[in-house]
């Protein structure tokens, strides 16, 4: 017997034993007392809403769930209490668990609470597991303590604010509000020499160095090390000696590595899984892999700089199952890669993914000796030719992916032979040929099946019509292929069917009552009305731009999972269905363009999921209903239609665009719209609106920022709206992210124009036309610095043109026509272009070019000048001697080039496209038009190279190519899951800046979003020799050499430099600071170096003192989050008296919060979340008038919030307030105080507010 326990014992991973369960032999065991109360008292601190706990009541703890004890001593050995949904605190109570092996509190919520510090004291585990439990912050170095560990398990753990929503921390970042446990020293871990498994994925190492290896290096026994997303930075490429050699799984992957993958790696001849991907890694793949002789799954995706010839050597791999390359830069062809395989490696490789690599040639037949293959990904290469008949080997196969290669031959019939098949994706392609019924006949498993080609239907589908094929698909996209002008009995038959594309399959008629959605084809018919019954599984229904007619049918709303559902530009008609009720994971509806009547149901405010709603261009009447506030709106657009009523003031904080043009509304504005931080669009226009335009229109951030939004394209749908800029309707897609308007025209209203629109700087259309506006155009118009199209005409404007206007070199349209204004017109810059004298018709008293009545004192019409240049035009006759040509291809307008330079067919249909030029490369010939002086192509979808033609162009001002780049039009993200969408975007690249040199004359460059891989230092010596250089961005251009110093600095007239989001890992370069006239500089988002990361520490005191009077005068926004700063917040900072936003999240600032704080009369956003904050609140908070969002979560504070802390703050909306410290902040308000404000975001915890529910809270 003894030898039998002693071999149980010796064959448990742990050296665990189960012995508590042998009730049968020890009928009375009773557990510890002490041990019992200790249960209890932490029972007491945890919320327990599954009952998991439930048990924990009789006498002998020794039998509740999830506890064990040793049979002979009685004292609990084991607490599992994983996946138990338990909240609250750990009580320290735990440590008289001293014979504790064995700790599993993993998936449970601790809502952000540290990994108590005690947990160092049981110093018997073996086993601990705290992951996915929402712990945050600092990792205890206690946990050192635990010398007899072997098992220790902190993944994927973090902490958000469960109310928290996006639209009350915007501007900012949503995973700033994410706080992940985090170490900044790694020594403890050195202590645990018994260790075997570690785990420790998403814990943040930022700033740890090398300090990781090190200590991991000193623990002999470990076999498993997990480490992946953990923001580690550095890779050492050697180590004096290598100890931890018994490593048999290392998973390094999703770091910010950027070195070649180190030698000593391959002296770890255990590892049996290694994974690198996701990282910077550089250089070839090197011969040495071959010593990992037991490897069996390796990953090197997704570093894009791994480069050189598809390695042969990985063929004398026996074990080999799993072999990942993705999305490096790996060349050549793949024929000697297999070849190379041996047959042992021939019959172990299970997957093998070599996507989005340089890879070229045709697939050999060789592949048919992977006879074990499962997973097959050759996507994103270049691969040509037919696929091998050989592929029918591949008995196992089941996913075999070949999306977007030069695929220009057939599909073999031996496809058919492939009976475990899935997922079979051939999209993006240009295959020929016929596919029979034997390629698909023996598919039994077939889900996923995409076949797209870019050759207009040059694969036929050669099936018999009424055949019946033997698998359900899940997911269906046919594009470009012919088959057949009947809809077949093969696709009627798909009732499982979640998505489907079938674009341009030459199909048309009816839609067949048994069938799904189409997109883009010729229907004409009624959809089927009982599509909802037959087809209960979908998620999405796409039927938008057909000729459907008949009603909606009332099915569609009880499809329980639908998530899409676009049936616009159709010929609906009858009303919309009035109950939506069971339709909970609706997301997009899109019925625009129809001929709905009637009213918008009530029922829709069921939606709660709902975030577009697009119903324009029908017959709609009435009001917006109310109950659409439940929905999670974040574009509206009701335009085209005969709602009425007042604007509704509930809108959601979300809301991106608010479209409500063309109907009969009327009313004011809400004031309260001026508080959508995140809008991007407003559209008013053409109703009966009346009223002032609201003079807080300051508030809208995102107008101010900038922040662009990819909502609008989601799910698989793309919304298009079209907007009125520079005089003309244009239709927006793909690239409606990037568009910021205010058009409230054709309405009556009344006063002046705010000032405060002036502020908007991130404008790019202002149409204000047909009011009755009175006034003065803003002085300061000239700082909307982005404006494209202003329009001000048929009001009663009076007074002088702000010569600002002049200063707005992207202003492609204006029209003043028809007010009060005058004096002499302002020329110079942008209006030098715009010489259409009907700009300034009906305004009786102005004077000067381009109308014809000349301003006193005017001898002589003067050409164009070029202010801000050195550019001087003379006249030769009626003639200019130089014709200045002016380009711009962005957002969707095109001035003086296509109408001056040269004459171009263009289809009708483009006339409302906002230039799309879905990827072509920016033309050669451009370089020909030598006498251009200003050229913007931004935001207009070219990729591929830049020209070096460009160079040619000396006279060149101006130059904006940022935001390009090219995305398929009908990528769907569930084709390339579960790879990286971003990986699909072809951006403007460019390997050599040499043609940066020769444009001598230019003033403004904006290349943001450009791929300069590669360029190293040669981008910043061509821009050193532009002496003229105004301004320059560089943001997220894939930089990754920043020089510490220059031979000279000739670019001293620089005003504005933006290089952030780059990869600089130097320190800041002195040379910069010769730029003595910059007024911007954005080095942001790099991996700068002598900034600890950006991890400042110190107080703030002598930061804030030394501020002069001016600075204290002109600071607006001051950030300090997430770094190391301590002490109390100084009297000082209430001397910032034009602060509006203040940031000091995430640092560990002590004490109470200055009473100098009700100085900051412009304070709007002010947040002190997870600090150590242990004092009081002061009253002064509460004269704050302005304040929108105060956020005081995750602090110890104490002491009392009266009435006089909030009764001031009319404008808040954001408040979170929680502590540490149970109850230790009260809420002293009367019961029935109504307060000023209407919270749309409230978070209070560790307070105490009652006991009954008062008032302030229930209104």
């Amino acid at each position: 017997m003894l030898f039998l326990l002693l071999s149980l014992f010796a064959s448990s991973p742990l050296g665990i034993i189960k012995l508590s369960s042998c009730s049968e032999v020890h009928t009375n065991v009773k557990c510890i007392h002490t041990e019992r109360e200790a249960l209890l008292s932490f029972k007491k601190g945890l919320t327990d809403p599954s009952g998991r706990l439930s048990s924990w009541v009789s006498e002998d703890c020794c039998r509740w769930r999830g506890i064990e004890c040793n049979n002979k001593s009685f004292h609990v050995t084991k607490l599992d209490l994983r996946n138990a949904g338990l909240r609250g605190k750990i009580n320290a109570s735990l440590i008289h668990l001293k014979y504790l092996n064995f700790l599993d509190l993993s998936a449970n919520d601790f809502m952000g609470i540290q990994i108590p510090e005690f947990f160092g004291m049981l110093e018997n585990l073996i086993y601990l597991n705290l992951s996915d439990a929402s712990f945050s912050g600092r990792i205890p170095p206690h946990l050192g303590n635990l010398s007899s560990l072997i098992h220790l398990d902190l993944k994927y753990n973090g902490y958000f604010s469960p109310n928290l929503n996006m639209s009350s921390i915007l501007p900012l970042n949503f995973l700033d509000y994410f706080s992940p446990l985090s170490s900044r020293n790694m020594d403890w871990l050195s202590s645990l020499s018994s260790l075997k498994y570690l785990d420790m994925t998403g814990v943040n190492f930022s700033g740890v160095g090398a300090d990781w290896l090190q200590a991991v290096n000193t623990l002999p026994s470990l076999l498993e090390l997990h480490l992946y997303s953990c923001e580690l930075e550095s890779l050492p490429l050697s180590l004096p000696f290598v100890n931890f050699t018994s490593l048999s799984v290392l998973d390094l992957s999703d770091n910010q590595f950027n070195s070649s993958i180190p030698r000593w790696l391959f002296n770890l001849t255990s590892l049996t899984k290694l994974d690198l991907g996701g990282n910077a890694l550089q250089g070839t793949i090197p011969y040495d892999f071959v010593n990992l002789r037991n490897i069996e799954d390796l990953y090197l995706s997704g570093n894009r700089k791994i480069s050189g010839q598809l390695p042969s050597f990985f063929g004398i791999f026996c074990k080999l199952k799993t072999q990942d390359l993705s999305w490096n830069n790996v060349s050549g062809s793949i024929d000697s890669f297999l070849g190379n395989f041996s047959t042992s490696l021939n019959n172990s490789m299970e997957s093998l993914d070599l996507s989005a690599n340089s890879l070229v040639g045709k697939i050999p037949d060789s592949l048919e000796r992977l006879g074990s293959l499962t997973n097959l990904f050759l996507d994103f290469n270049s691969f040509s030719g037919s696929i091998p008949a050989s592929i029918g080997n591949l008995s196992s196969l089941q996913i075999f992916s070949l999306i977007e290669n030069e695929m220009n031959g057939t599909t073999p019939e031996s496809l058919g032979q492939l009976s475990k098949l899935v997922g079979l994706q051939l999209d993006m392609n240009s295959w020929e040929g016929v596919i029979t019924e034997a390629h698909l006949m023996n598919l039994t498993r077939l889900e996923n099946f995409a076949v797209t080609i870019d050759k207009n239907q040059s694969l036929i589908f050669n099936v018999t019509y009424d055949w019946v094929p033997p698998f359900k698909l899940k997911y269906l996209k046919l594009a470009s292929c012919l088959i057949g002008s009947k809809f077949p009995t093969w696709l009627q038959v798909q009732t499982e069917l979640t998505y489907v594309i079938l674009s341009n399959v030459g199909i048309s008629g009816a839609i067949p009552e048994a069938h799904l959605y189409l997109e883009s084809n010729l229907f004409s018919s009624p959809i089927p009305s009982n599509i909802g019954d037959l087809m209960a599984k979908l998620q999405d229904i796409d039927l938008s731009k057909n000729h459907l007619f008949g009603t909606i049918p009332l099915s569609i709303p009880k499809i329980k999972f639908l998530e899409l559902l676009s049936l616009g530009k159709n010929q609906l008609s009858g009303e919309l269905p009035h109950h939506w009720n069971d339709s909970q994971f609706l997301k997009v509806v899109d019925i625009a363009y129809n001929n709905l009547s009637g009213k918008i149901p009530n029922s829709m405010g069921f939606l709660n999921s709902l975030e577009v709603l697009v119903l324009s261009n029908n017959n709609l009447y009435g009001e917006i209903p109310s109950s659409l506030r439940n929905c999670s709106l974040w574009s509206i657009d009701l335009g085209g239609n005969y709602l009425s009523g007042n604007l509704p003031s509930w809108i959601g904080l979300q809301v991106l665009m608010l479209r409500l043009r063309s109907n009969l509304f009327s009313g004011i504005i809400p004031r309260q719209w001026c508080n959508l931080p995140s809008l991007h669009i407003l559209d008013l226009a053409q109703n009966n609106l009346y009223g002032g335009i609201p003079d807080c229109l300051d508030n809208l951030i995102a107008l101010i920022y900038g922040y662009n939004n990819s909502y609008f394209s989601v799910y698989g749908y793309q919304e298009e709206t079209i907007l009125v800029t520079k005089g003309q309707e244009l239709l927006y897609g793909r690239i409606l992210e990037f568009v910021n308007s205010i058009d409230l025209s054709g309405n009556h209203l009344t006063g002046e124009i705010p000032n405060e629109l002036s502020r908007l700087i991130e404008l790019g259309t202002v149409n204000l036309s047909i009011n009755h506006l009175i006034g003065n155009i803003p002085q300061n118009i000239g700082n909307l610095r982005r404006l494209e199209s202003l329009d001000l005409s048929k009001n009663s404007l009076s007074g002088l043109i702000p010569r600002s206007l002049s200063s707005l070199i992207f202003l492609a349209h204006l029209n003043l026509s028809f007010n009060n204004l005058v004096g002499k017109i302002p020329s110079g810059n942008q209006l030098q272009t715009l010489n259409d004298a009907s700009i300034y018709k009906g305004n009786s008293s102005l004077c000067g070019s381009p109308l014809p009545t000349k301003c006193p004192g005017d001898e002589t019409f003067d050409g164009p000048t070029i202010t801000s240049g050195s550019i001087d035009d003379k006249q030769d006759g009626d003639d200019y001697e130089r014709l200045w040509f002016y380009v711009s291809i962005g957002l969707g307008f095109v001035v003086g080039f296509w109408s001056v330079c040269c004459t171009l067919l263009v289809k009708k249909s483009w006339r409302h496209c906002a230039n799309d030029f879905i990827g072509i490369q920016i033309p050669e010939f451009f370089g020909m038009l030598e006498n251009f002086i200003y050229l913007n192509l931004s935001y207009a979808s070219f990729s591929g190279r830049i020209p070096p033609h460009l160079g040619i162009l000396s006279s060149l001002i101006h130059l904006d190519l940022k935001y390009n780049g090219y995305f398929p039009p009908n990528l769907d993200m569930s084709s390339i899951l579960p790879l990286n969408f971003l990986d699909y975007f072809s951006p403007l690249s460019s390997r050599n800046m040499d043609w940066l040199s020769s444009l001598s004359s230019l003033k403004y460059l904006d290349m943001t979003g450009m791929s300069f891989s590669g360029v190293r230092a040669d981008l910043l010596l061509a821009v050193n020799i532009l002496p003229s250089l105004l301004e320059l961005r560089l943001s997220s251009c894939e930089l990754e050499s920043l020089p510490l110093s220059l031979p000279f600095i000739n670019f001293t007239s620089l005003s504005a430099l933006d290089l952030s989001f780059n990869q600089f890992n130097s320190s800041i370069p002195r040379w910069l600071f010769n730029l003595t006239s910059l007024t911007k500089l954005d080095l942001g988002g790099n991996a700068l170096q002598d900034l600890s990361g950006n991890n400042f520490s110190g107080s703030i005191d002598s930061f804030l003192g030394n501020f002069s009077t001016s600075l204290n005068n002109s600071m607006e926004s001051l950030d300090l989050r997430f770094n190391r700063l301590v002490g109390k917040i100084p009297d000082s900072l209430g001397r910032l008296g034009s602060l509006t936003n203040l940031f000091l999240d995430f640092n560990s600032f002590s004490g109470s919060i200055p009473s100098s704080i009700g100085n900051l009369s412009s304070l709007q956003l002010f947040s002190l979340s997870g600090n150590e904050m242990n004092g009081t609140v002061p009253e002064s908070l509460g004269q704050l008038s302005k304040l929108v969002s105060l956020k005081l979560e995750w602090n110890s504070w104490e002491g009392v919030i009266t009435e006089a802390h909030l009764m001031n703050l009319t404008r808040l909306e954001y408040f979170p307030v929680t502590t540490d410290k149970n109850q230790s902040l009260i809420f002293n308000l009367t019961y029935d105080w109504v307060p000023p404000f209407k919270l749309k975001s409230l978070e209070l915890a560790g307070c105490l507010i009652g006991p009954k529910f008062p008032i302030w809270l229930q209104v």
